[in-house]
Order: structure tokens, then C-alpha cells, then sequence
């Protein structure tokens, strides 16, 4: 494998097959996971662990943005409609 990218990944089915794919296709990547203050990190995480192809787990590079949303106002809403969002 002489190219190398980054693959955002998740453990959701997108990046999860974008990572079979870039494997297929002799492309090396790392797999970058992104905290963002999600609820269910660990869950996803573990998940992502899991689905990776074999050896790509221990190369997961991990940032924490978390503190950006930590206070923000958006934080804490669901937007179904134009009109839940805050002032």
C-alpha cells in the first residue's frame, strides 16, 4: 500500500465500509475518531473498535473537541423544527 489517508470513522455503516473499501482498494488509512460531547462515545467507540478491519484498532487516533460544545447553547437541542431553536 503505497497511499495513505485519514478516514473519519465512527462505527457507523458509512465509515465502516469506507474502511472495507480503502482496504480492498490496497489504500492505508487511520482512523480518526472525533468527541465532539456526544452522548454515547464509549458506545461508539467500542463499536468502532469492533468493525474495523483486522489491526486497524490499535491505530485509531482519537481528538476530543468536546469543550467547544460544553457550553454552547445548541448543545442540549434537537432541531425537528426551525422553531425549537434558541434565542
Amino acid at each position: 500500500m503505497n497511499k495513505k489517508v485519514v478516514l473519519l470513522a465512527s462505527g457507523g455503516l458509512d465509515s465502516t465500509t469506507m474502511a472495507y473499501w480503502l482496504l480492498k482498494n490496497k489504500i492505508d488509512f487511520i482512523p480518526l475518531f472525533i468527541k465532539y460531547g456526544q452522548h454515547c462515545v464509549e458506545t461508539e467507540f467500542n463499536t468502532l473498535e469492533t468493525v474495523l478491519p483486522t489491526g486497524y484498532a490499535d491505530k485509531i487516533e482519537i481528538i476530543d473537541i468536546s469543550d467547544v460544545y460544553q457550553h454552547s447553547k445548541w448543545s442540549c437541542y434537537i432541531y425537528l423544527d426551525t422553531k425549537l431553536r434558541p434565542n
